[in-house]
């Protein structure tokens, strides 16, 4: 018997920027009533969040301001959106991070766990490559 390994296809590639539809279902605290609680940290409200687009979840790490959330996911797509109770709720905005000379489809190259907005700049740190890239904030392109 002669066997030869196949090289296995490319893979496609990643889906570009788009919108989605968001919906939010308020949560509850469970356990603890945050008025009474001795902690410094006191929850004031949170929601479950579902979309109609598989790219959204897994939410590394957000950012929150002025009613507005900027995310990034676990598989390094860029998430914008206003917060539930906002006119504008509804739709969230899905963008993949460019990495130049990586594969854009393998997770543990996409693998992103935390941001900071500095400005018009992003820092965005990758789990996987021990490693922190700056992005022009408006573009999201690597600088």
């Amino acid at each position: 018997v002669l066997a030869t390994p196949l090289a296995a296809p490319p893979l496609p590639p990643l889906p570009g920027a788009g919108v989605a539809l968001l919906q939010a279902k308020p949560v509850a605290l469970v356990g603890a009533d945050p008025v009474h609680d001795s902690s410094t940290l006191r929850f004031v409200g949170g929601w479950k969040l579902d979309s109609s687009d598989w790219r959204f979840g897994g939410i590394s790490a957000i950012r929150v301001r002025a009613g507005r959330a900027l995310a990034i996911s676990d598989s390094g797509t860029m998430l914008r959106f206003d917060l539930p109770g906002s006119p504008e709720f509804g739709r969230v905005a899905i963008t993949p991070l460019p990495q130049p000379g990586r594969s854009s489809w393998r997770k543990a190259n996409r693998d992103t766990e935390s941001l900071v907005l500095d400005g018009g700049r992003l820092w965005i740190g990758f789990e996987k490559r021990n490693a922190i890239w700056r992005y022009d904030a408006a573009t999201l392109r690597p600088q």
